[in-house]
């Protein structure tokens, strides 16, 4: 019996018997979307749901890192003849809908936090350090979720080099991705307002560097010179 078909099984079993029970399930058609099944809630009994992800936060023009949490499932593209999986997925107008939405984030950085703007309504940022680099940010209360909330952070010193440094896990094996320590270097350079004006739209550079056998002796010279020319 596959995995999926015996969660399914002890899912159902476990409403059967009454039992408070929740199934977490990945689309067959797109891996992007999940249904969360959560059953025998007594009445006046509430579910708190906890979702983790990672994702890289797009630079605005006016350099601002944008956080987008969107209010409705956007239909994607179905070839032709296959099954629109995005079918079950409704929406009713903002007056209706019986619940609001509460929405805090905590913003950390090895550079001070400047400000948090958003197309909501937000409460006043809350520093957690003298130093500046973490703070909270509220929306405030009875958001109808009608619409994306987005979140726009700014920090000082946006072009300064950083360099963060994350210790290996002590459970995982030596040698391995997660327990060797690992360090991260941004560079963000400015430049001057002539060569800015002269450039029709933004760009991003990514350098990937080979750090192998082959590039020992003067290779591995040459390269670190190209990138910090």
């Amino acid at each position: 019996m596959s995995s999926v078909l015996q969660a399914r099984e002890e899912y159902d079993d476990a409403l059967s018997s009454g039992r408070e029970v929740f199934l977490l399930e990945e689309s067959d058609q797109s891996p992007d979307i999940f249904s969360l099944s959560v059953g025998s809630l007594r009445p006046g009994e509430s579910a708190s749901i906890r979702l983790e992800y990672v994702t890289e936060l797009a630079v605005q023009a006016d350099e601002g890192l944008r956080f987008c949490l969107p209010a409705v499932l956007n239909p994607h593209y179905q070839p032709r003849g296959s099954e629109d999986v995005c079918i079950q997925v409704t929406s009713v107008p903002a007056s209706l809908v019986p619940y609001s939405l509460s929405f805090s984030a905590r913003v950390s950085s090895p550079r001070p936090v400047s400000k948090v703007e958003s197309n909501c309504p937000l409460d006043a940022l809350q520093y957690l350090n003298t130093e500046q680099t973490q703070a909270t940010v509220k929306m405030a209360a009875g958001h109808k979720f009608d619409r994306d909330v987005e979140l726009l952070i700014y920090y000082k010193d946006a072009h300064q080099p950083t360099a963060v440094v994350e210790v290996g896990q002590a459970s995982a094996k030596p040698g391995s991705l997660m327990g060797d320590p690992v360090v991260m270097l941004s560079l963000y350079p400015e430049f001057p307002q002539a060569v800015m004006s002269s450039v029709a739209s933004c760009a991003e550079f990514v350098f990937l560097l080979d750090r192998s056998g082959s590039m020992a002796g003067s290779r591995i010279k040459n390269a670190r010179v190209f990138i910090m020319c």
